[in-house]
């Protein structure tokens, strides 16, 4: 589906607000698919292509997490994805991409408890 298939809000019934989110999720999504996912066995199906070169991340990669993860990844919270962090799997100061492959959302509470 091109980017531009996308202008108008998803039909939601009855809710024009969740279908402007779920558009711009959507959007997001095809978006950062489109401009950094190349499969690349050589690094586990993903190049870094997109990768911010920083430890924050784009807001492009940060739209796309949102709506991938939805809420956060620890077991059993669900907490909105939204409302959480953005947290590198692999340590961003031992060589951990800026990258969606190695980004998870996760609320306030869960990155203390995983550092533990």
């Amino acid at each position: 589906m091109p980017i531009t298939a996308l202008d108008a809000p998803l039909p939601i019934s009855g809710h024009p607000l969740l279908g402007a989110i779920a558009t711009a999720a959507a959007r997001a999504m095809l978006r950062l698919q489109h401009e950094t996912h190349h499969a690349d066995p050589s690094q586990g199906g993903c190049d870094h292509h997109g990768a911010t070169p920083g430890y924050r991340p784009a807001t492009a990669i940060r739209d796309y997490i949102t709506a991938r993860d939805q809420t956060c990844r620890y077991p059993h919270c669900r907490q909105p994805a939204w409302h959480a962090d953005l947290d590198h799997t692999r340590p961003y100061h031992k060589g951990g991409p800026t990258c969606p492959c190695n980004l998870g959302a996760l609320c306030r509470t869960h990155p203390i408890l995983k550092q533990r």
